[in-house]
Order: C-alpha cells, then structure tokens, then sequence
C-alpha cells in the first residue's frame, strides 16, 4: 500500500509533462481494470482527471473524495495479491520442515519472540527471559534513552539529544578514505539490531561484518588505482549469487522434496514424517493452482505467457530467498537488488 496507488497514478500524472511518455504509455495498451475509474479512454484524458490530480496535489473539488474510483483496482490487484499470498503459504508449508527441522536454521527473529512468550515455570509470574535483571537493565536504558531523544524532538532548546550516531565525511573527505562506503562514512546504531545479532552463531554474525568489510577494501584499491571506487557489476554479481544459492538450497534438501512430491501422489505413509499445519498434498496443489492464477492474471493485464512465467518465476525466486536469508541472519530489514525486469536486461 507504500507503493502501489501511487503506481497506478502517477505515471498518468506526470505524463503531461512529456508527450513522449504519454506516447509509449498509450502503445501499452493497458486494460482499464488496472487502474482507478477516470473519464476519458486515453492517457492524455486521464492526466487531467479530478481523481489523479486530486490523488497527488490535494482534493479540491465539490463533493466528498472519490474514494469510489478506487473499488475496482481495489479488486482486481486484490486478486493478484490474494493468490501471491496463498501461493506464498503453500511454499512455506513445503519448506518449512527441512529449514526448520532439518537444517535447523537460527530464525533469530523467531527466538526474541519465544523468549518473551515463554511460559512460566510453575509457581512462578515471569519466564526465565521476563526474569532476567541484565534484561530490564538494558531495556529500561534503551527506553530512556529514545524518550529523551523523543522529547528533544518536541523540546530543541531545553533538550539535548544524546548522539547515537556518527558522521566521519568531513575526516573522509579525501581519498583513499572517501573510496569508503557512505555507511561506513556515517551510521546509526540500532539497539535492535545489536540485539538481534545476539542469537546468530557467531561464524555466520562474523561472516556478515567480514565480507562487508572485504568489499570496501576491494572499493578503496578501486578508487586508488582506478580512480573510480564503483563496483558497476556488483548488481550482477547478486543476481548471480541468488541463483547460485537458490541452486544450493534445491540441492540440499532434494530428499525433502522428493518426500513432498511422493506423499502429494501417492499420500501419507506410517513412519514418515507429517506437516502438521498441512497435508503437502494440500500445499503442492494450492502451490500450483495460485501459481496459476498469478500467471493468468499478468496474462490477462498484457504479459505474453512466457514472460508471465519469468516473471513469476523468478519473483517466487526471490521471495524464497529473502525468506531464507532473513530465517538465518535475522535481518531487521532485508533487500534483495534484483529487478523483475533483469531477464529482459
């Protein structure tokens, strides 16, 4: 809901300002259910619409908002969302027992949550977490700490905020030190995110500082004998490593998946093991008809039917592996740069 309204719109908007997007807008021909309810057949019509304008200026016109307009992309993108979801927990429900019980990954965010929800041992009111007095001694201190900042907000010239951050550009001006990464230049320290890495093994919280630090290095020798730090494939060589990965994954749990296949055929068998939250014959079946809609659906708003499967494909790709990532790591927020349209790049 950030991004997707504004989609719909804004390219309509800002059309009026360049006959040659309107232009290549219009060779599109993009069906009419995507997009709100406007007058007019045509991007040029549609530029000077009340609900577009209104949409990104504010609305000024007699009546009430035309939150109306909206009903019908409210449905038809609700279709492709539903399925993606749907399609989404069918995919978890297959994963779920060889990440979680096979190759047991950390799910470091998973372990705050279980830590605080723990139930308490009998006779007493807390659990060994709620327990803890480091735990409310770190916690009262964080607390404190972001309502003064927050007061300072409010109160600038009573209240001095108290820095959790560090801004080094100005020693970093010149190279080799300027080759280094903006976020190494200048940081924030996210008390969440120290604490997360708590739960991480340490190999693999030592790998992610490490490999971090590699690169700038590779930046710095860059810059110095090159004169330019940007590593210009270092889009590529993600794209590449999310394949590779994904390779790993389907060839380390290849028995798993060969056991999905076989109970979704043939059924559930004494002595195999059985996905509590659904049958895999179930999640297998739900997997392929969403999947199926998703690819219906770009069809029908104008995709070929093989770009449709790219698309989906490697959206699933994607989704699968920033899951995975996050499962291990713990991420806070993760993102993944690759563009659905990299294929066609």
């Amino acid at each position: 809901m950030r991004y997707l309204p504004a989609s719909l719109t804004a390219p309509i908007y800002y059309s009026g300002e360049s006959p040659e997007f309107a232009q290549i807008y219009e060779q599109l021909h993009l069906p009419a259910w995507l997009l709100p309810k406007m007058n007019g057949r045509s991007i040029r019509e549609w530029a000077g619409d009340p609900v577009v304008v209104g949409f990104h200026t504010r609305w000024t016109e007699p009546g009430p908002i035309p939150y109306g307009a909206w009903i019908r992309p409210a449905v038809t993108w609700g279709i492709l969302i539903f399925s993606l979801y749907a399609f989404f927990l069918c995919v978890l429900t297959i994963v779920r027992r060889q990440w979680f019980e096979n190759e047991r990954l950390a799910f470091p965010l998973a372990q705050i949550q279980l830590a605080l929800v723990e139930q308490p041992r009998p006779g007493t009111a807390l659990n060994g977490a709620m327990r803890w007095r480091s735990f409310w001694i770190a916690f009262t201190m964080v607390f404190l700490l972001h309502t003064y900042n927050g007061l300072a907000n409010y109160f600038p010239k009573e209240i001095s905020r108290i820095p959790v951050s560090y801004n080094l550009q100005d020693l970093f001006s010149q190279p080799p030190w300027s080759y280094f990464d903006t976020k190494i230049q200048e940081n924030v320290v996210f008390f969440a995110a120290v604490g997360v890495t708590f739960f991480l093994p340490g190999a693999l919280s030592f790998s992610l500082w490490f490999f971090y630090v590699i690169m700038n290095l590779v930046m710095v020798a860059k810059g110095i004998t090159a004169g330019d730090p940007v590593i210009y494939g270092r889009h590529d060589q993600h794209v590449a490593a999310i394949a590779a990965y994904m390779l790993i994954i389907l060839w380390t749990g290849r028995r798993h998946w060969q056991l999905v296949v076989r109970q979704a055929f043939r059924g559930e068998r004494h002595g195999e093991p059985i996905e509590p939250y659904m049958s895999y014959r179930a999640a297998l079946l739900g997997l392929c008809l969403f999947f199926g809609c998703i690819v219906a659906w770009l069809v029908c708003a104008g995709a070929s039917l093989g770009g449709a499967l790219v698309l989906t494909l490697l959206l699933t790709t994607l989704l699968i592996m920033i899951t995975r990532i996050i499962a291990e790591t713990g991420l806070i927020h993760g993102q993944l740069q690759a563009s659905l349209t990299t294929p066609w790049m």
